[in-house]
């Protein structure tokens, strides 16, 4: 079972357009209307796939009661703590020729003073649930602390379940100091987090800032790189995953997707075998999110037949190593 966190939960709204043009009048030609966050979209996934999900995190006013009856419908099992104002709304709009992604983010409602409310939820449904695996995911809402994601990093794996995450700057470097059994982010975020500069479409250049990940303190780190591929460093080696081609349609979504799937195979103790079967899942998973509009509604058979197309190879450990 997986449990995941979502501070920061929104309605997504994505909508595709042949051209979207500035300062003009744009009708999409499709688009889907969904509950969104990056830990609802990793449960609804993880879901899809056969596992068992319990989802939590701050909602707020009607758009978050709009959230909670979606994610009960589709049996994501909400426990969410409620804030004043309202969730935030999520819109992205996709355009055929170009191939653009534009984004328009809301920030969310105010936190301030309610993290020690959702830490303890944390803990509880941590203590009450057989999830041994809590996955902390996406953005924090205004005014929530830093360390929120570090705080319950440290109380998820003082209960002897692991700790997962997927967040971004300055969240992340707090992450890593408490050390998760997995951190997951993309490239962007890794150049971020490092400081250093990751040459985009290289194998090479992930699988370095993978190790580097590590060495900050991560277990397992993955980092991705959309349709370049991914890497994962482990105490067994570093691997790199190239996706397999498709019929892109939308990258919203796709490394919640892939992070579900990394959390769907991977084990405990992570040998040579069991690294590769998780980011070749993962990347599977990634790619089948791309083909389809929205934030996780791939399908298993389509994840699995997607699976044997993607190719994965061990990358040599550095000669300091």
């Amino acid at each position: 079972m997986l449990l995941t966190v979502t501070p920061n939960a929104a309605i997504d709204r994505t909508y595709m357009f042949g051209a979207f043009r500035l300062n003009q009048v744009n009708r999409p030609t499709d688009m889907r209307v969904s509950a969104g966050g990056k830990g609802i979209n990793v449960a609804r996934v993880f879901h899809r796939l056969g596992g068992s999900v319990a989802t939590t995190g701050f909602l707020a006013g009607e758009a978050g009661h709009a959230i909670q009856a979606w994610i009960e419908e589709e049996g994501l099992h909400p426990a969410f703590e409620w804030l004043p104002g309202e969730s935030r709304t999520c819109i992205t709009a996709m355009s055929r020729k170009g191939s653009t992604q534009t984004e328009l983010n809301e920030c969310g409602p105010d936190a301030q003073q309610a993290s020690g409310r959702l830490l303890a939820r944390i803990e509880r449904m941590t203590r009450d649930l057989p999830a041994d695996t809590v996955a902390l995911c996406g953005s924090l809402p205004e005014n929530a602390p830093e360390s929120l994601f570090a705080d319950a990093v440290c109380l998820v794996q003082a209960a002897g379940r692991r700790a997962v995450v997927d967040t971004s700057a300055p969240s992340l470097t707090s992450c890593l100091a408490a050390k998760p059994w997995v951190v997951k982010v993309n490239r962007i975020e890794a150049e971020r987090a490092l400081g250093i500069a990751i040459a985009p479409g290289v194998a090479a250049e992930l699988a370095r800032a993978a190790r580097e990940l590590r060495l900050h303190g991560a277990r397992i780190a993955v980092v991705t790189d959309g349709g370049a591929g991914a890497a994962l460093a482990c105490s067994a080696g570093t691997w790199f995953a190239a996706p397999p081609t498709i019929r892109f349609k939308s990258a919203v979504g796709s490394g919640d997707a892939f992070f579900a799937g990394l959390l769907f195979s991977i084990s405990a103790a992570p040998e040579a075998d069991s690294a590769c079967q998780a980011l070749q899942l993962a990347t599977a998973a990634g790619a089948a999110n791309a083909e389809v509009i929205g934030s996780g509604f791939c399908t298993r058979r389509r994840i699995l037949t997607l699976l044997p197309r993607v190719n994965v190879v061990r990358c040599p450990q550095p000669m300091s190593a």
